[in-house]
């Protein structure tokens, strides 16, 4: 049996679990994270949509079971909006983060070539010392 393969080479979908299945956290593909939090926020607006039916409303009237179920959806997706919000949150201080340690290691080697230049046209005089 033949096996069809995505055009970057892996057997199975990232949604699939088997494409899970031997991989570290180190390599979970960038774009993985944003489609589940994309995917979580779908959900999270499914289960809103669903609670603010007008049907919804006078059903609940009517049936004080349904409108305590609702309730509790309710707090639930409030809850988990609110652990979203600082997963997020976090994501994007790491985000800053690794920008930030990369933009280091990018000027140290500009600020050393700069050096080496200075240094081929024998030019070590600091350039804010003859501004004063």
């Amino acid at each position: 049996m033949a096996s069809i393969c995505s055009p970057d080479g892996e057997k199975y979908s990232r949604t699939a679990p088997s494409y899970w299945i031997g991989r570290d956290a180190e390599d979970v593909p960038p774009g993985w994270m944003d489609d589940m939090v994309r995917r979580v926020l779908e959900q999270l607006n499914r289960r809103l949509i669903k609670l603010e039916d007008t049907k919804n409303d006078e059903l609940e009237k009517d049936d004080p079971k349904l409108a305590e179920r609702n309730s509790i959806m309710l707090s639930r997706t409030a809850r988990d909006l609110e652990r979203y919000i600082k997963l997020e949150t976090a994501r994007s201080a790491l985000r800053t983060l690794k920008a930030v340690s990369s933009n280091e290691g990018a000027l140290a080697e500009l600020i050393h070539r700069i050096d080496r230049i200075a240094e081929t046209f024998g030019t070590d005089d600091d350039p804010s010392a003859s501004e004063q």
